[in-house]
């Protein structure tokens, strides 16, 4: 189940941190673990609908309010409360296009299979069709790791 449908609040907060920024976006991981913590920040994000909630749009919508990029939870929870209103509207009114390319990641043991087997050795052609303005067109241009359970 994707983080979209879940429902509490602080569970959702807190896995986002956990498994898609952390390492990658210090200031989105501070928020991430003081909204997971907060009850009184969480409770003003279940006001939103479900799909309002997203971890992403709350934040660009707080950004675009004008919350400064700091690592700071409590600079950035004093904003969220004086600011709510606008945030709020702003979340409802607003969506997020998140394309990025590690979406292909689960493709390429496929892509390697279909290139091994082409009449042209090592030949795939590609189309996109979706909005990822093409990202997802070149995935041998991409480095990927994958990592197992207990593996470094």
């Amino acid at each position: 189940m994707d983080s979209a449908h879940v429902t509490d609040v602080a569970s959702r907060y807190a896995n986002f941190g956990q498994y898609e920024v952390r390492g990658r976006n210090p200031v989105y991981s501070a928020w991430t673990e003081g909204v997971a913590e907060d009850a009184e920040i969480s409770a003003l994000i279940t006001e939103l609908p479900p799909l309002r909630r997203q971890p992403v749009l709350l934040f660009a919508a707080a950004r675009f309010a004008g919350a400064a990029e700091t690592t700071e939870y409590d600079e950035f929870r004093t904003f969220l409360l004086g600011n709510w209103e606008r945030i709020a509207e702003i979340a409802m009114t607003h969506s997020t296009q998140t394309n990025e390319a590690k979406r292909t990641a689960c493709l390429l043991p496929f892509f390697s299979a279909a290139a091994a087997s082409s009449a042209r050795a090592g030949t795939v052609s590609l189309i996109e069709a979706g909005a990822s303005a093409g990202l997802c067109l070149y995935p041998d241009r991409y480095n990927f790791r994958f990592h197992t359970e207990g593996s470094d």
